[in-house]
């Protein structure tokens, strides 16, 4: 840990000396003070112009003899200030956003900047400015409050996204370019999202349904594209400096975040910097709404060692989570360097370092009714620190001609580092096991219009994964270690993914344009184990196998309305995690290894209707995907035998295996109106559902209905908004039946229905400072989003402080 914080000061201090000061006009937003590219700066008659950059800057030296300048943005509202008023601002304009448009650009749909009226498949994009009002704790909570994406907890350090019945594995991870999956991604809910930094995002997308095509393996659902800040280049001779920090204090968790980040660049050079610290404590839940399930959901005993002794004590306020809180830090150093106009290199580092995360879920669970009755199970069960490090380099190359116009080299390494420890209450020996993944991937995107209009985007990438995994036994009384069983093949394990791609975008016409793609995948895996610790009828599992899979769409503009239609075919093939995996899942059961697991393969269609004005947004997707092969948790047998004796107790055999099929359906809607120029009133409503053909039983990552409706005042300096969530319940019986094994974690009759009011507000008072304040759940009601094992937030008053400089 102190070898990492020291590299990373040395990052800074070289990328400082390297650099001076400077000052350049730049266009912002007025809000979230991000930069604004693709703003035209114009004479009077619009005969003369220019356009701001990537950074929102521009160079206006040919306009010093114009009384006045005009600016203007389609997301933004029009503005004109004299050369007089420009230097009293010191050459910043900040533009405020028309807050019922959407962006014309998206980024990650084909990993190209591309209009959004022209890309098939349901987006979200999330801007710079909405993750600044929204000011969320982690890149869960950010998703969370888009109303479009349900989050499901195990602990406070957590946050697993869920979209169109698939969750974990099945969901793609990208930040900066780069996949965050790795070979130990779990099927079940996956925690891995907080790992970056919420307060470093300039912006995000969802791509809602299968990615595969550009994606590969892992894309079922959709794909989360995060974007960090990017260091900006000056357009003159002075250096650019920029920078920003934040404090935060929130009450229902007591947390205490601090966040820094300085940027400075040259014509060809240019740095950016930035650390964050958080500390949760004990997550306090709601007091109202659990009067007639007094007994669930509540925290009225803990564990405490008193004497060398496990003693089970009263909580004296049984709405305190006790044992949920942790710590966090996370570290971001880019360099960019733009040697001439074709080529552009950036190199990033990250790195995220959690404290010990308790699972909550595992404190609370007790040994008897499926977790529901009896002692506490467990005296201790936690996440190791959790540390994810990642280096990338990407590099761009523009050229006039060719078999490319422009391409994106991209090579990253990442390592994870992971480790869960559980001990029984009344026992003296401490369960660990430990991860290790070294990652290497290495992508290649290029992309070549045509002069009749089409445009072609093409590319390979290769993803290569080793993990290490260990176990071992500690006698906390006696302080004396031993080896133990591990969670993987103990010998060694590794998987390898090749694949090549290409997407073709064709217009039809003025408003109609074809899209389609194909992708071929190629994928081994391979896993062996000892026979030092479990007998195994096998002592090695591999996998290989490849996939060919494509993507057909239609858009089609005519104003104010769009139509856009896509077929898909998308498939994952199952990673260390699925295959290779001994795991204590819930009383009385034992996941073990499935040699036999093969990939699960998707069938797709989807529709969407929109309805686009300037005061006004209508957006319904409706789809429908069959999975053919579907991985699900089933009773198994190992060697002929449906139960086995597991640390001297008998356990039911469970493993994932192809179930025969599954159908998915469900539809979203998504409404924007401004009735006024400084009032926006939105809403989301999302629906989906899913179940086995063969058995009838539903799939567990199909939440229950859910959305969120937002009521929003903006005037120049300060930003009011009322926000409601709502979730719909799920009967227990209902509930598919890896969640009924799981019964500790609801209610009597299930998932229970809930909603909430919250009130948000942004005050600027100077150019530089912003002040924030909000009170979520404003009834302290109790609830606990579908599947979570820990209930989430009452009443909680937040507070916080940015400065720009």
């Amino acid at each position: 840990m102190r070898a990492i914080f020291c590299h990373f000061l040395g990052l800074m201090l070289i990328c400082f000396a390297l650099l001076a000061r400077g000052q350049q006009l730049q266009l912002i937003d007025q809000d979230s003070r991000q930069p604004i590219p693709g703003v035209s700066i114009l004479n009077t008659a619009g005969t003369k112009g220019v356009v701001t950059d990537s950074e929102g800057r521009a160079d206006i030296t040919p306009f010093r003899s114009l009384a006045q300048l005009h600016f203007r943005h389609p997301a933004y509202y029009s503005a004109s200030f004299s050369l007089q008023q420009l230097k009293e601002m010191d050459y910043v304009v900040a533009l405020r956003e028309n807050i019922v448009q959407i962006p014309e650009v998206v980024i990650s749909a084909n990993r190209w900047e591309q209009k959004q009226e022209e890309v098939p498949q349901q987006i979200t994009a999330i801007s710079g400015r909405e993750i600044a009002f929204q000011n969320p704790a982690t890149p869960a909570d950010l998703l969370q409050q888009t109303g479009e994406v349900f989050v499901q907890k195990s602990q406070l350090g957590g946050g697993s996204p869920m979209l169109r019945g698939f969750a974990a594995n099945s969901v793609l991870l990208v930040v900066d370019g780069i996949r965050m999956n790795n070979a130990i991604y779990r099927s079940g809910n996956l925690q891995n999202v907080i790992s970056l930094d919420a307060h470093v995002l300039e912006g995000a997308e969802v791509i809602f349904g299968p990615g595969t095509v550009l994606y590969g393996s892992d894309a079922l659902g959709g794909v989360l594209d995060f974007h960090t800040k990017s260091p900006g280049l000056a357009t003159d001779a002075s250096l650019r400096t920029e920078g920003s920090a934040l404090l935060r204090w929130a009450s229902a968790s007591q947390e205490k975040t601090a966040h820094v980040d300085l940027a400075l660049g040259s014509r060809t050079l240019a740095s950016l910097s930035s650390i964050s610290l958080s500390d949760w404590g004990d997550l306090r839940a709601g007091r109202r709404g659990l009067s007639h399930f007094p007994d669930y959901l509540l925290r009225t005993s803990y564990q405490q060692r008193i004497w060398q002794r496990d003693s089970i004590l009263s909580n004296p306020s049984p709405h305190h989570q006790l044992g949920s809180g942790y710590s966090q830090l996370n570290l971001l150093q880019k360099l960019r360097w733009v040697p001439s106009r074709q080529w552009d290199l950036t190199y990033s580092f990250h790195y995220s370092n959690s404290s010990d995360i308790p699972r909550y879920d595992r404190l609370v669970q007790r040994s008897q009714q499926q977790g529901r009755a009896g002692e506490l199970r467990f005296a201790e069960w936690y996440y190791g620190p959790q540390r994810w490090m990642l280096h990338s380099l990407q590099s761009r190359l523009q050229r006039d001609k060719g078999v490319f116009e422009e391409a994106r080299l991209t090579a990253g390494y990442q390592r994870v580092q992971e480790s869960r420890h559980s001990r029984s209450t009344g026992s003296t020996l401490l369960e660990s096991q430990s991860e290790s993944v070294d990652v290497l991937t290495l992508n290649a995107d290029f992309n070549r219009p045509f002069a009749a209009g089409p445009t072609l985007f093409y590319g390979a990438e290769a993803a290569l994964n080793w993990v290490r995994s260990t176990g071992s036994q500690t006698d906390i009384d006696r302080g004396i270690s031993s080896p133990a069983p591990s969670r993987y093949g103990d010998l060694g394990n590794h998987s390898l993914a090749l694949a090549s791609y290409a997407s073709l975008h064709y217009p039809l016409g003025e408003r109609s344009r074809l899209t389609a793609g194909a992708r071929l995948n190629w994928y081994q895996l391979e896993s062996r184990f000892s026979t030092r610790f479990r007998d195994f009828p096998f002592q090695e599992i591999g996998l290989q196998t490849t996939a060919l899979i494509g993507n057909l769409g239609w858009t089609y503009t005519p104003n104010p309305f769009r139509l856009s239609l896509l077929a898909s075919t998308g498939f994952r093939a199952p990673n260390v995690d699925d295959m290779a995996k001994v795991f204590d899942t819930a009383p009385g059961i034992l996941t073990v290894p499935n040699p036999r697991l093969g990939p699960e393969y998707s069938y797709n269609a989807e529709a969407t209707l929109g309805l686009e004005k300037r005061s006004f947004r209508l957006s319904l997707t409706t789809y429908l995907s069959l999975l053919d092969g579907a991985i699900v948790r089933r009773p198994f047998q190992l060697a002929g035998q449906d139960s086995v004796l597991h640390q001297g107790e008998r356990r039911q055999v469970q493993a994932l295996v192809n179930g025969g099929g599954a159908l998915l359906a469900g539809s979203s809607l998504s409404v924007r109106y401004s009735p006024l120029p400084q009032l926006l009133l939105s809403s989301t409503l999302t629906y989906s559902w899913g179940q086995e053909l063969q058995s009838g039983n539903a799939l567990r990552h199909n939440p229950p209905l859910f959305g969120q409706t937002q009521l929003r005042y903006q005037r120049k300096k300060s930003s009011v908004e009322l926000q409601f969530s709502y979730n719909g319940g799920i009967k227990f019986a209902d509930l598919a039946p890896e969640e009924q094994d799981k019964a500790y974690l609801y209610t009597a009759e299930g998932s229970r229905p809930w909603w909430i009011a919250s009130l948000k507000g942004a005050w600027h008072p100077l150019k530089q400072l912003e002040l924030q304040a909000g009170l979520e759940n404003l009834l302290d009601t109790h609830y606990r989003p579908y599947s979570s094992g820990i209930s989430a937030p009452g009443r909680n008053l937040y507070l916080s402080v940015r400065t720009h400089f």
